[in-house]
């Protein structure tokens, strides 16, 4: 599938829309990592099995793209980046700290053969599960 964008005045181009999604997830995952750290700033405390993952990633997220990225090869590493996979889940009032060999949403994790899901299952989320952190406003939600 593509998309044609207009560009400028009168240009167009053509964009993946592969590329389109990456973006988009990208630019969740820094706006999930951008209201962590600020939290995390006012003193909020996180709890839970990945509470210093969480921690973890909103840290190295404000160090590293504290001014914003606006390349595709910053926000393809943000994407690339295992410690970065912090996903909201606002329904579940929880964070998954995306691990994908402890994630108990993906039904073939550690099967021969499968590949791990780069992104959890939001529809498939367990509370018993090794990759789940808890804010304060989360807890005070629930």
């Amino acid at each position: 599938m593509r998309a044609s964008l207009a560009e400028s005045y009168g240009g167009r181009s053509h964009v993946d829309m592969l590329q389109i999604l990456d973006l988009e997830q990208a630019l969740a995952t820094a706006d999930t990592l951008v209201a962590a750290a600020e939290r995390l700033d006012n003193g909020e405390g996180v709890s839970g099995p990945a509470a210093t993952h969480y921690i973890a990633a909103a840290q190295e997220f404000q160090a590293a793209y504290a001014g914003g990225f606006a390349s595709k090869r910053q926000y393809k590493a943000l994407l690339d980046n295992p410690r970065l996979q912090v996903f909201d889940h606002p329904e579940a009032l929880l964070t998954c700290n995306h691990d994908p060999l402890k994630a108990l949403c993906d039904p073939n994790r550690g099967k021969p053969g499968t590949r791990p899901r780069r992104t959890p299952s939001q529809d498939r989320c367990h509370s018993s599960c090794a990759n789940i952190s808890r804010t304060d406003t989360h807890i005070e939600r629930i």
